[in-house]
């Protein structure tokens, strides 16, 4: 017999809370931010209670439509290039993936499928999409945009910075992943890869018989907030028919978490993160963590002709009459099944409006630059590299690695904050990162307080 629901809630307390680490805690500095807001929880009880399944329209009109809407809005209020819109004429898609490692293994496998079409008609071979041969056995079905013996000359390029997700991607997908060295620089003095660095490993690649497919690029490393120059390296991306994903979230290779940075193209001060978006080919966001949008809500926008033509599969019991008047979004994911995020979308823009978000990430920017005058201001402490949005990376001043990692166990240790800490080249630095909506001015300076009196004890014990 079951038990009654009033005796599993009371043990929620008990069970749960008391045993999870409290992301919105106002003392959380770790990670990244990961939104919350009560319009959202509301679009996630929704989307249960209604417990559609949207593999396409006929399964649920509704769910497919409002996510044709919600990807334009915030296409639009992202500013993002024309043919991102999913509009009558163009080729655009949008579509709310899971995590932006989803939308990664996406545009590596819709890349693979464009570049062994595109080495097949260079060498004359063309044939059908899908052959299918019969015997007394079954069907052997062959994939052309998937052969398996051009994929071999295949290599994808990311930077040395990049998610673990790209590795992963690359990896499921049984090809060579060329890790491209960062250099530290530019306009934003922080760590990315450079045109010169891109233009070298194409020859190099070339030349052993290797075809360059993919370029993972990042806006907003995990370890520093690195951004690689799209502008400067989307056009050699064109000239070599090499497609540029964007992966835009914090990624890095020491501890591995993703932060949406491309929400703060919402504010007109951080339009230059679109610079160069003309030559991207797919480009990702993660709603569920600057934005107040509850996990997962990862939208993703570009070409969907492209990724329709590599993945679509259609059997008899999917098909229905006027399949083509809408998009059916089981083709632009690797599951059949979806939920109703676009949901907690409507409900955020509609009661939030362009003008309320934009002071959410304001808010979040604000409490990071007070937290980086504070580093500025200190005798102990220095920036690793500038305060990107709301993530600050810091050291102590001419200290080792080590005395950097027992600062971060420390603080740590001592459980009034929680920071996590990670190495670019060989350099350990902590991470500071503003996440929660319930964080004031005051949290931060007491945050600070903490940190610098951690920071004086490990100097005078280190150095004994």
């Amino acid at each position: 017999m079951g038990e009654p629901w009033e005796k599993i809630f009371n043990d929620i307390d008990e069970v749960v809370i008391n045993y999870n680490t409290h992301w919105h805690h106002p003392n959380f500095f770790a990670y990244f931010p990961t939104g919350i807001s009560y319009q959202s929880i509301m679009g996630d009880i929704l989307s249960g209670g209604i417990a559609s399944i949207g593999f396409n329209w006929q399964s649920s009109p509704s769910m497919t439509e409002l996510e044709i809407s919600m990807t334009n809005w915030l296409a639009k209020a992202l500013e993002l290039p024309e043919e991102f819109l999913n509009t009558e004429n163009g080729s655009g898609i949008g579509i709310i993936q899971n995590t932006a490692s989803d939308a990664t293994y996406l545009a590596i496998l819709a890349a693979r499928g464009r570049a062994v079409e595109r080495i097949k008609v260079s060498e004359g071979i063309i044939g059908q999409e899908l052959q299918v041969i019969s015997d007394g056995t079954g069907e052997l079905c062959y994939y052309s945009y998937h052969d398996a013996t051009i994929i071999t000359k295949l290599v994808a390029y990311c930077s040395d910075q990049a998610h673990s997700s790209v590795e992963k991607g690359v990896m499921l997908a049984a090809m060579r992943l060329r890790k491209l060295k960062t250099i530290r620089g530019g306009p934003f003095d922080n760590f990315s890869v450079t045109a010169e660095t891109l233009e070298k490993a194409i020859m190099t690649d070339r030349q052993n018989g290797l075809v360059p497919f993919i370029f993972i690029m990042t806006l907003g490393t995990t370890s520093s907030c690195g951004m690689d120059p799209v502008d400067k390296l989307g056009p050699i991306c064109k000239r070599e028919n090499i497609w540029i994903h964007i992966d835009s979230a914090y990624a890095g290779k020491s501890f591995k978490f993703e932060f949406s940075i491309g929400a703060f193209l919402l504010c007109p001060e951080f339009r230059y993160l679109s610079h160069g978006f003309e030559y991207i080919d797919s480009f990702n966001m993660n709603a569920h963590k600057a934005l107040p949008i509850n996990f997962d809500c990862s939208p993703m926008f570009r070409d969907g002709k492209q990724i329709l033509k590599y993945f679509a599969v259609n059997p008899i019991y999917l098909k229905y009459d006027d399949q083509t008047c809408a998009v059916d979004y089981r083709h632009f994911q690797i599951a059949l099944g979806r939920r109703f995020r676009s949901l907690k979308v409507w409900f955020v823009l509609r009661n939030f409006g362009i003008s309320g978000l934009q002071k959410h990430l304001r808010k979040m920017v604000d409490l990071a630059k007070n937290f980086e005058a504070l580093i500025q201001e200190d005798q102990l402490l220095e920036l690793f590299v500038p305060r990107t949005f709301g993530m600050v990376c810091f050291r102590l001043k001419d200290s080792t690695n080590e005395m950097n990692e027992e600062l971060n166990r420390r603080i740590n240790d001592d459980r009034r904050i929680h920071l996590v800490a990670s190495a670019v080249h060989g350099i350990y630095f902590l991470r500071f990162a503003v996440c929660s909506i319930l964080t004031t001015y005051e949290d931060i300076k007491q945050a600070y307080l903490i940190i610098h009196n951690f920071a004086k004890d490990v100097r005078r014990d280190m150095k004994k």
